[in-house]
């Protein structure tokens, strides 16, 4: 009984030593202080500049919580002394962006709260700031006045560029960038015709690294010529004698033989004729075509692969292909072909408007037996648009190809293919006309697209 009586009175003392008056007379219960617990959670959207970081605020009863916000630095630790990001929540789950971040680096965040007593900061997570390539951008500071046509590369990473441009000569010209500088080659006498717009669009490196090249010249009467750069100056390689005569395309083979394609309105058997020249200037008629060829290219056994609007009796636009003896057809397509290549393999690859049975354009590959389709181009329709109008293989086997179709982005664009899809690689505003890839596999492109001081230019795309 006594211990029970022992047992009560403590209890008692313990309830009125917990207990106060305050100044109405009255007793409260004292609360424990707990303080709050401040939690850097997560980072999202992750970009070069900004991303975005929740914390989490438990205040507990801490009611002196005066903001919370978010610090981050690229040295550990972060205070609100370097970087931060007030936010005026005082609990839960808070979204902070923080900005002004540079590309490709590494930060340390965390959440932190002020109250009355000062500064809590809780842990710290690591973020990395998305790459930004500085590429596309501009091959030195060409100043090109209209549109470039066609860009090819030589065996010493030379790039040559032509197109409509007209300088204080009011004629078109062919440039060099040599790796440091843009030059026009012999602007004297390797210009197109003077006073005419004459648009240069054909440029080609053999493999013997010579450039041709196939332009207008007011010298021999002729309206297109097919020329040879020595060096120094521009020497006429093949001349023709009808004056309606253009040039469409030209290619050189591994012999050094020499093909273009073009008009002749003088040709009974065709107005669109194939020919031919040795080195020594022997010149061979190889056929015609009433349909009219955009594109050519050889391969390795000198075979030549001509291309265009060319189509068969029931509609099908086909690849001629040229063995040395007669002309065979490939390929059954339902649209227009812009460009033939040769891979590294010797495939034969082919780019166009054509479509395959879903209604999807794709680049076509003939390995010499067989069509197949190299991954589907994921390219918005557009019945107005050209497809693919170039293709470019580097040294790596990489295919790159461009068309007149814009992205998502309502931009044109250079698309890759590494052998297991494709992806953009590059971007403009404006229409691209030509791609060409050097040695070290740097691709470069150029077109329609404009600088900032309005002038057409070369872009480095990587």
């Amino acid at each position: 009984m006594k211990k029970l009586l022992f047992g009560l009175l403590l209890l008692l003392v313990i309830i009125i030593q917990s207990c106060k008056k305050d100044n109405t007379g009255s007793t409260t219960p004292i609360i424990p202080f707990i303080a709050a617990k401040i939690v850097t959670d997560s980072a999202t959207n992750i970009q070069a500049d900004s991303a975005t970081i929740f914390i989490t605020l438990t205040p507990n009863n801490d009611t002196t919580i005066i903001e919370s916000g978010v610090c981050y630095d690229t040295t550990s630790p972060v205070n609100i002394f370097k970087s931060n990001v007030v936010n005026k929540s005082k609990s839960g789950v808070i979204k902070t962006v923080i900005k002004n971040l540079k590309s490709s680096k590494n930060y340390y965040v965390c959440g932190y709260y002020k109250n009355a007593t000062g500064i809590v900061y809780g842990n710290i997570i690591t973020i990395t700031s998305a790459y930004v390539s500085p590429y596309p951008m501009e091959l030195g500071s060409g100043e090109f006045y209209g549109v470039i046509n066609v860009i090819c590369s030589d065996n010493n990473n030379n790039i040559y560029a032509a197109g409509s441009g007209a300088t204080v000569y009011d004629r078109s010209y062919v440039s060099k960038w040599d790796g440091g500088s843009w030059s026009i080659l012999n602007p004297k006498t390797g210009y197109a015709e003077t006073g005419s717009s004459a648009p240069i669009k054909i440029l080609f490196v053999s493999k013997l690294n010579e450039l041709y090249s196939a332009f207008r010249s007011s010298t021999n009467g002729v309206d297109y010529n097919v020329v040879k750069f020595d060096g120094t100056v521009w020497n006429d390689f093949a001349l023709y004698s009808p004056s309606n005569y253009y040039v469409n395309d030209l290619c050189v083979d591994v012999a050094n033989n020499v093909y273009a394609m073009g008009y002749d309105g003088n040709y009974s058997n065709g107005n669109y004729v194939i020919s031919r020249w040795t080195q020594s200037k022997t010149f061979t008629q190889l056929g015609s075509f009433y349909d009219y060829p955009l594109t050519m290219c050889t391969d390795a056994s000198n075979n030549l692969y001509v291309a265009g609007l060319m189509h068969n009796s029931n509609g099908k636009y086909y690849v001629a292909k040229w063995d040395g003896t007669t002309w065979t057809t490939l390929g059954n397509f339902n649209s227009l072909i812009h460009c033939v290549v040769i891979d590294n393999a010797g495939n034969l690859i082919v780019g166009g408007d054509f479509t395959n049975a879903n209604g999807a354009n794709y680049i076509a590959k003939w390995d010499g037996n067989s069509w197949s389709e190299i991954g589907t181009l994921n390219i918005p329709y557009d019945y107005y648009s050209d497809a693919v109008t170039k293709i470019n293989i580097d040294k790596l086997g990489n295919i790159f190809a461009t068309g007149e179709v814009k992205n998502a982005a309502g931009k044109y664009f250079v698309t890759k293919w590494n052998g297991n899809s494709w992806t953009e690689v590059a971007a403009f505003n404006d229409k691209i006309y030509t791609i060409c890839t050097d040695n070290n596999g740097i691709l470069y492109a150029a077109g329609k697209f404009k600088n900032s001081n309005g002038k057409y230019y070369v872009a480095r795309c990587n």
